[in-house]
């Protein structure tokens, strides 16, 4: 990897890394998804000594190339972050369904409560 491509994915990276920082800091970015973005953009920084760990792999396991497993490792974190954010989806649809289910129990108590009151015709 020559020095120009790692000043480039260092720079993409801090302005990646400041991007988050400023969601974080404007509320825009709840903390359990900012602790994953960061970790995101710390990898990213440490990306050029990720890319020699691929070569030395590359040559232990015999991958075509090293951007092989770069590849393999960009899938894998993408399919993490999936799997995470379905999580947190389903999270939300079962919060939502338990209020929906809260509401639903409060109004009837509320009707019952109303209906032994006596009116005041």
């Amino acid at each position: 990897m020559t020095f120009q491509h790692i000043i480039l994915i260092l720079a993409l990276s801090l302005i990646f890394l400041a991007a988050v920082f400023q969601a974080i800091i404007r509320g825009r970015l709840r903390v359990k998804y900012a602790l994953l973005w960061l970790c995101i953009s710390i990898l990213a920084l440490l990306s050029p000594l990720l890319y020699d760990l691929c070569l030395y792999w590359h040559e232990v396991w015999a991958f075509p190339t090293p951007s092989v497993l770069l590849l393999i490792f960009a899938v894998i974190s993408l399919a993490l972050i999936g799997l995470q954010l379905t999580a947190a989806a389903s999270e939300a649809w079962r919060e939502r369904k338990n209020l929906a289910q809260h509401t639903a129990l409060m109004e009837r108590r509320l009707e019952a409560l109303e209906n032994t009151l006596p009116k005041n015709d």
